[in-house]
């Protein structure tokens, strides 16, 4: 995850070159406090003044130092967190559909804590650690130079502040990583119910979901509690360390001053930089164990950074979406599309019809290219473009917390000529009336489109686009029969557009309206054609339609 870091790289620089800049002024500054201290106890006046305003000079270049790296420290962690929310949206949106929904991750978690969790403890730990090994070095040094011996005893003390630390590391490790992932199903958790709040009060099952929440908000908690008990007594037992070194520094610093090998003002100069030695020896397993921690949490975000290989859809010699002999099926299942051959030309309409779970929605995926074959191949039409000739609208017609306006263009350019003529075709034209700022008002907050509205939206996000192809995949189911009927005819009369209509309503009025009909049961094609021969044949088709009647 350093790259992050470095997205930045004169600010990285800087970070680099002001941090050793800063640790030398502090040692300067801890260095110039023992001349104050011995002029005072020698009672030379002139030489404390002097003495003092050094020791100003250096306090104040320690201060801003501080302040300068703290700043820089802090622009790259936001710029590090920036770009890879970045990253990680641009692979997520454009991660191949299929290998999406199989991963179920939640990705808004992800994209929320983990990256908040990588910023606090990688981002952050990985610049600090920089500057403590830079403080470590030059007080050691310094310390060393005025008092071998002091060194000797700081180092053995620091040494034991680590130990334990050490010890508790890997089980940290556990623990911070569990609860990460108690958190994820939490947040997971929370929002699934308040996704699902209509039914939760249409079925008055509230006392429940609020015991499922209060368990899982009370295991968080508790494991948050854990780690924070585990990491304050690693702390605590440091500190308890730290405290020792300064008493040892100054009582053996003081049978030093009596024996005349050091000066009084030493003594408080050395205290001063023990805390760049015995600070360290504590932070440093504590950033690196805090680095480790979230290393399975980095990995997870790595492996949605891969790139993925998304080959360009093939296209056919002539003007027809042909299908050789596709295969797919859903992982450890038998379920999919076993061995489907067909040829569909442009411009004409297909409807794809049968029971539920024969395969309909998979052949219509496949073709849109959100799934890919694992055996066979789909070609496209020759002159076909991929970015933009082929669309998908499902019965999810989702609505965006957008304006209509960018509901229905979603990024791309249409006059509003364009846009009005399309929302009338697809008879939105009062429901766009009825909106205080019409097309640019936000929907999803005051103002709520009914199902029939919302599918009508959809597919005039598809129309507006023109594509070669159009998939419609049960844009009727759940709708009222006369939104569903004005829907149809919207749909027939669509021209120039090779339309792909996946639906299990057999409406005989609605079924004269293809040209051929393509009736798939158990993942194959079972027939094919038009609605007067299919008919003739009595085959499944024919059995459908008669069910469907009685």
């Amino acid at each position: 995850m350093n790259q992050y870091l470095k997205k930045n790289i004169q600010y990285y620089w800087a970070y680099l070159l002001c941090v050793p800049i800063s640790c030398w002024a502090s040692v300067k500054f801890a260095l110039s406090i023992q001349p104050v201290i011995d002029s005072i106890l020698n009672l030379e006046k002139a030489s404390f003044w002097r003495a003092s305003y050094s020791c100003f000079f250096w306090g104040g270049v320690d201060v801003v130092m501080l302040l300068v790296i703290n700043s820089i420290k802090f622009y790259l962690i936001k710029q590090g967190k920036i770009s890879l929310k970045q990253e990680m949206c641009h692979s997520i949106l454009n991660m191949n559909y299929h290998y999406y929904a199989k991963q179920n991750k939640d990705y808004l978690s992800i994209l929320n804590n983990d990256t908040q969790t990588i910023s606090d403890c990688d981002f952050s730990s990985r610049l600090m650690l920089y500057r403590v090994i830079w403080s470590f070095a030059l007080s050691l040094i310094t310390v060393t130079m005025l008092s071998p011996m002091i060194t000797i005893l700081i180092l053995l003390v620091g040494g034991m502040s680590v130990l334990v630390p050490h010890l508790l590391g890997a089980k940290i490790d556990r623990e911070q990583l569990l609860f990460s992932q108690q958190k994820e199903q939490y947040f997971s958790s929370v929002k699934d119910m308040f996704d699902g709040i209509l039914t939760i009060k249409t079925a008055l099952s509230e006392s429940f979901f609020e015991k499922k929440h209060n368990e899982k908000n009370k295991n968080v908690e508790n494991q948050s509690c854990k780690v924070n008990c585990m990491m304050y007594f690693a702390t605590w037992f440091s500190m308890l360390c730290s405290s020792a070194a300064y008493v040892l520094t100054l009582v053996v610093g003081g049978l030093l001053v009596f024996r005349g090998y050091i000066t009084a003002g030493y003594i408080i100069s050395i205290s001063q930089l023990i805390g760049g030695i015995v600070a360290p020896l504590e932070q440093i397993p504590a950033i690196l164990t805090q680095i480790r921690s979230v290393k399975s949490i980095c990995q997870k975000c790595e492996d949605i950074l891969k790139p993925q290989f998304n080959p360009p859809l093939q296209k056919s010699d002539k003007e027809k979406l042909v299908c050789e002999c596709v295969s797919f099926f859903y992982k450890d299942t038998k379920n999919g599309i076993n061995q489907f051959n067909y040829e569909f030309e442009a411009g004409k309409k297909y409807l794809i019809t049968g029971l539920s779970g024969g395969g309909k929605s998979t052949i219509g995926k496949l073709i849109a290219g959100l799934y890919a074959c694992n055996e066979g191949n789909i070609k496209y039409p020759n002159s076909f473009n991929e970015k933009k000739d082929i669309l998908y609208v499902t019965q999810q017609s989702h609505i965006f917390q957008e304006t209509l306006r960018n509901n229905l263009t979603l990024g791309d350019s249409f006059s509003d000529k364009e846009i009005l003529e399309t929302l009338d075709r697809c008879s939105l034209t009062d429901f766009v009336s009825k909106l205080p700022h019409g097309l640019d008002e936000t929907l999803g907050e005051q103002y709520f489109c009914s199902g029939g509205e919302a599918a009508r939206i959809s597919l005039a996000r598809a129309i507006l686009r023109k594509p070669k192809i159009l998939i419609l995949d049960e844009i009727t189911a759940n709708l009222d029969s006369q939104t569903s009927e004005q829907i149809n005819e919207l749909v027939s009369s669509l021209t120039d557009t090779l339309l792909l209509t996946i639906s299990h309503e057999l409406n005989e009025k609605f079924v004269k309206k293809y040209e051929s009909i393509l009736l798939i049961k158990n993942g194959s094609l079972v027939e094919s054609g038009n609605m007067e021969e299919l008919m003739k044949r009595k085959g499944e088709f024919y059995q459908l339609i008669y069910k469907e009647e009685e």
